[in-house]
């Protein structure tokens, strides 16, 4: 089952609601934190209106990301899942303005109920579900960390772009490898506890669904 969240379920507030404490300023890009009270860039760069929309003020601190692919962030390491094993590329993004760190790459094979990537939010039967997929992750050390963990809808949306002009997936693909299809955050839809929301990169939109049927990507971050 499906429920649809608009954008407006708080995403006004996504970044200006998130202030995260300044971290360390190298060249004039901070590191570890937004600045102060500035939300990020939304990516449209398409002005749709004469009246000084998004697309042509471009209001917002813009995206900054480092591509890891060297040393501990080379390689594979394989993660198990219900005695199915993906080979998981070590290769890692770090975000210069959030302070997070995200896979690259995210399970698209091997694992899961149809060995397709798509994992159910919770599932208590066979554990072919995210937070399964996150622990093993750690277990095994991926990447060389073991704090992975699945975003909140917040973290997730922040690396969508909102830009029409670039096609789907919605994500600076430069530095992402992506399915263009929804990914599972770590929150709970507010007004029901028997659905989580996700966050939608074929779109750019926002839904809820239900945990212990559908089935989604994962996208794990830590910091």
């Amino acid at each position: 089952m499906r429920k649809i969240v608009g954008i407006a379920i708080g995403f006004m507030l996504i970044f200006s609601s998130l202030s995260f404490a300044a971290g360390i300023e190298i060249g004039g890009v901070v590191l570890g934190g937004y600045r102060q009270g500035r939300p990020l860039v939304t990516g449209q760069d398409t002005p749709y209106s004469s009246m000084d929309d998004d697309g042509q003020l471009q209001k917002g601190v813009a995206r900054s990301y480092t591509s890891l692919t060297t040393g501990q962030y080379s390689g594979t390491t394989n993660i198990t899942v219900n005695a199915k094993t993906i080979a998981m590329e070590n290769q890692c993004v770090q975000d210069n303005q959030t302070g997070l760190m995200w896979m690259k790459y995210t399970p698209d094979s091997d694992v899961g109920p149809d060995t397709d990537g798509k994992l159910y939010w919770v599932d208590s039967t066979n554990h072919e579900d995210i937070f399964t997929f996150c622990d093993q992750a750690n277990a095994v050390s991926l990447a060389g960390h073991d704090d992975w963990r699945v975003p909140n809808v917040f973290e997730l949306f922040s690396i969508i772009v909102e830009d029409a002009g670039i096609g789907a997936p919605f994500i600076d693909t430069t530095y992402f490898q992506c399915v263009s299809f929804y990914y599972w955050s770590s929150t709970t839809y507010p007004s029901g506890p028997s659905y989580a929301l996700t966050v939608a990169f074929n779109n750019g939109n926002v839904g809820g669904y239900t945990k212990t049927t559908s089935k989604y990507f994962v996208r794990l971050v830590r910091g």
